[in-house]
């Protein structure tokens, strides 16, 4: 969930720049410290209240031993981060936070800007993990009587600056890194289609401005720099992770005779290095010669073979599958959809804020100023829209990604053409050294994935079913085309409306607020 809220943290700042109207502020803004303080203490308040209940939390489990505390810790860290983003939010839109960035630093340094716009909130998450630690302390060293029970390796108990910054590589730079080099490419491609560029770039973004499909060329070169980054990324991610190849022998064979009989090629298998904190595994990568699968240290020394195998089976089904261009492919048709009903919702209302205002003398004003209000309403409903849809398109990704895990199990055996209880119960073993290693509840529900107990049910249901038959693969089948209509529909729609600015850039343009003014000045100058 983290993840998503980080590009929330970004979406706002790029929302804010593209959104157009009186709401909108315009350049830099004068530096104060006032408007520094109104920015900055909100989230000192946040830190403090999460430093507080992790203090209570810690000292209600070293009196009374209850998890329960762990829980109300838990918690209380994920609500902080929908504040933080929420506390960004008005920062951005309501204290021009972004422009008194700019005023500081120069208007000229976009991108800078933006990163420093987040840094803010980033470092309130962070002051999260620096109070969770003590918690995370707790319950790592009571592990250890049980660790050495069972004969796996006991790593120390990183500290607490450990803690914090292998949280910050493995959540946070995993996806700010490319998240600010998409940012990056975006502003390169828009100056190039403004025909900023010397040359023979100048002289493209100039022969797109008059061809009138400015639009469809910026959102197609868009969409080609966010597939290149997301195909490069493994290379980025494979250092910033601390990962290294996993050495020949029996494991590394077996592992890769379940991508061998699977059809999917890799670049190599990685140990993600984490010193013990995490059991997880992880397939980065749109094509082969650039795709990795990550499995951490802890997953391939405390679990059994077959379980391994099971979390491997599972990352494969995401590669064979194509899981991330399609969940990236569900968020754009979402959020193109959602944006295309909120541009019509606008129009509407424009149209019917300039008859108000045609018939009610003075009612312009404040009707302009609904707009800016009610078209940062709509922005926020289509990001809520589109990580809904995120949500629901992920968790059955990943119930796809079990199956096949099971499926390519139980298929080992030559013999067997349905889903085999071993598999299942090789699969839900591993969900539950993961859950358990990583203190996580069985019940608890994750806007990703699900909870692992619901998880553990649905691959009950497989035993016995024929694996060509199942029915989570009809159902991705069905999502999948969504996924092509509704980017079809807002291709199609973007360059109708290209199509349509050519046809009519020779004439007076009219925004929205431009109705309501003229509206106004023609009733003043009426005699």
């Amino acid at each position: 969930m983290l993840q998503l809220w980080l590009i929330a943290l970004l979406a706002i700042v790029y929302i804010h720049d593209d959104l157009d109207g009186p709401g909108r502020a315009a350049g830099a803004v004068a530096f104060s410290w006032g408007g520094m303080a109104a920015v900055i203490v909100p989230y000192l308040l946040i830190a403090v209240v999460v430093h507080v209940v992790c203090m209570a939390a810690g000292t209600q489990m070293d009196k009374r031993g209850s998890l329960r505390a762990v829980g109300r810790a838990e918690r209380t860290l994920a609500a902080s981060r929908l504040v933080v983003v929420a506390t960004h939010g008005a920062a951005v839109f309501s204290a021009n936070w972004l422009e008194q960035v700019r005023g500081i630093i120069g208007q000229e340094r976009v991108l800078l800007s933006e990163f420093l716009a987040i840094v803010p909130p980033l470092l309130a998450i962070i002051a999260g993990w620096w109070s969770f630690y003590p918690m995370e302390r707790r319950l790592r060293e009571s592990m250890w009587v049980r660790i050495l029970d069972d004969g796996h390796p006991a790593y120390p108990v990183p500290s607490r600056w450990q803690f914090v910054w292998s949280n910050i590589r493995h959540q946070v730079l995993f996806i700010l890194i490319p998240l600010m080099l998409i940012g990056a490419w975006g502003h390169v491609w828009r100056a190039v289609i403004d025909g900023s560029g010397p040359g023979v770039v100048g002289d493209f973004g100039r022969w797109v401005r008059g061809s009138g499909l400015k639009d469809s060329v910026r959102m197609g070169g868009q969409l080609a720099g966010v597939l290149v980054v997301l195909a490069v990324s493994p290379l980025l991610l494979r250092f910033v992770w601390d990962a290294v190849p996993l050495g020949p022998g029996r494991m590394r064979d077996r592992l890769m005779g379940i991508c061998e009989r699977a059809g999917v090629r890799v670049r190599g298998l990685l140990v993600w290095r984490t010193h013990g904190t995490m059991l997880n595994g992880v397939a980065m990568g749109l094509a082969a010669p650039l795709r990795y699968i990550m499995l951490t240290d802890a997953l391939l020394d405390q679990l059994p073979e077959r379980q391994v195998e099971g979390v491997m089976g599972h990352e494969v089904g995401h590669a064979k599958h194509h899981h991330i261009p399609w969940m990236v492919g569900a968020l754009l048709a979402t959020m193109g959809l959602g944006g295309l009903a909120a541009g019509v919702f606008m129009l509407v209302f424009g149209m019917g804020a300039w008859m108000v205002g045609r018939a009610v003398p003075g009612a312009a004003g404040p009707m302009s100023t609904a707009a800016g209000g009610m078209e940062a309403l709509a922005m926020i409903v289509v990001l809520g829209a589109g990580f809904g849809a995120f949500g629901w398109v992920s968790r059955r990704f990943e119930w796809q990604a079990d199956a096949f895990a099971v499926k390519a199990l139980s298929t080992e055996d030559p013999g067997a053409r349905a889903v085999t209880a071993e598999s299942v119960e090789a699969m839900a073993g591993a969900l539950e050294s993961v859950a358990r290693q990583n203190h996580i509840a069985r019940e608890r529900r994750s806007f990703r994935h699900g909870s692992i107990a619901s998880r553990q049910r649905r691959l009950a249901r497989l035993v016995g079913v024929p694996g060509d038959g199942l029915r989570v693969d009809r159902t991705c089948r069905w999502i999948k085309g969504g996924i092509v209509a509704g980017v079809v529909v807002v291709m199609v729609m973007f360059a109708a409306e290209g199509a349509l600015r050519a046809m009519f850039e020779p004439r007076r343009q009219y925004s929205i607020p431009d109705w309501w003014s003229t509206a106004e000045s023609r009733r003043e100058d009426a005699p």
